[in-house]
């Protein structure tokens, strides 16, 4: 692809805090969105989202 837009989606899942505050800093400048899944019950999960699409 010549000079466009590369239209890529990467989906990660883990359990360490530290990581994922670590890619929130480095990925801050482009547009990504992430989800933090704080808390799950039987309401179902608590999700708290970062970043703008």
């Amino acid at each position: 692809m010549e000079g466009g837009d590369l239209n890529k989606q990467l989906v990660l899942s883990n359990h360490d805090d530290k990581f994922y505050r670590l890619l929130l800093k480095k990925f801050r400048f482009l547009s990504a969105v992430g989800y933090y899944f704080e808390t799950y019950d039987e309401d179902g999960p608590g999700v708290r989202s970062w970043g703008t699409s």
